[in-house]
């Protein structure tokens, strides 16, 4: 079993954070992490748009609420009183947050504090939003049309609505932006833990490669072995055993075939040897000669049996595939 030196993840890789960030590209693990960030991103960003419009619907719709019933308010007591409500209601807001006006048929500015002359509204009751004092201020505003021909013109100043709405922009921008953050962190977390184990299945592969059939791919605890990079590295554990028993088998056979061999070679050598010493005449020659092709022919009978075996269990092997 190999043992390779743990790392932390959050220890650069050889090669500065260059070759850290190579690492983490091409973890298919911190690509899956990104790309689940981006469909989360999308729905986040959907989902505050969706929220950001609602709210601000909201705010708007209790202002648009808020002027029909004061407009209800003003005439309980008939357009007679008008006239002093609407001065009684300037005196009661003296920093002018909700102008009020009172116009005649004209349009000649009859009471209230709104800044300007009458704007051309729709005298329907229907809120609009509006710039007054060449843009300086933004009003919520409805006109209202009296029985007499005047018209009553409500409205309220949207600064704080802005205030509210720019705090909920950074409120979620603040949400989007910590959301991000998380994310990339768990998938920089991710794809590095996936870049050591590969790093480490790429160190032992190497070394297998180069000849030590006694390493094998690091493995965590069984406890732990559940993912499918587990599973693969039991199996190509399992492969390298079976190979090395295999490889361990085939010296045996090959020391069985040298020693089976070289007896026969080893007495092929001696006849033919004494032949050349002491032979002088053709029976002697001739009963040499038959020594050797006796031995020869045992050579080859130990050949051929050795095919054979290996016939036979090839057969065996394919039959079992």
């Amino acid at each position: 079993m190999s043992s390779v030196p743990p790392t932390k993840w959050w220890q650069a890789a050889p090669g500065g954070p260059t070759a850290l960030l190579h690492g983490l590209r091409r973890a298919a693990s911190f690509r899956m992490a990104l790309l689940f960030l981006a469909l989360y991103g999308l729905i986040s960003l959907l989902l505050f748009a969706f929220l950001y419009v609602q709210i601000s619907a909201y705010a708007l719709g209790r202002i648009d609420d808020w002027l029909a019933r004061e407009r209800n308010g003003l005439m309980r007591d008939g357009i007679a009183e008008l006239h002093a409500r609407v001065d009684f209601h300037a005196r009661l807001d003296p920093d002018n947050v909700r102008p009020f006006g009172l116009y005649d048929a004209q349009g000649r500015h009859l009471a209230g504090t709104f800044p300007g002359p009458l704007p051309p509204l729709a005298r329907d009751g229907r809120a609009v939003s509006m710039a007054v004092q060449d843009g300086r201020r933004e009003l919520r505003a409805a006109a209202f049309a009296l029985e007499n021909g005047q018209t009553l013109l409500l409205s309220q100043d949207l600064h704080e609505f802005k205030e509210f709405d720019e705090v909920l922009v950074r409120a979620l921008a603040s949400a989007a932006a910590l959301a991000l953050l998380l994310g990339m962190t768990g998938a920089a977390i991710i794809g590095r833990g996936s870049v050591r184990r590969l790093d480490a299945i790429t160190r032992a592969i190497e070394a297998i490669v180069s000849g030590d059939l006694s390493q094998r791919l690091p493995q965590r605890p069984a406890q732990g072995a559940n993912d499918d990079v587990d599973r693969l590295v039991i199996v190509v554990n399992g492969m390298l055993d079976n190979l090395e028993r295999l490889m361990r088998e085939v010296k045996g056979v090959c020391d069985g075939i040298a020693h089976d061999l070289r007896t026969p070679l080893a007495r092929l050598l001696a006849g033919l040897e004494r032949a050349q010493r002491r032979a002088g005449s053709a029976a002697d020659y001739h009963a040499a000669v038959q020594a050797a092709i006796g031995e020869t022919l045992s050579l080859l009978a130990t050949i051929n049996a050795m095919l054979r075996i290996s016939e036979v269990e090839d057969g065996f092997r394919r039959a079992g595939f």
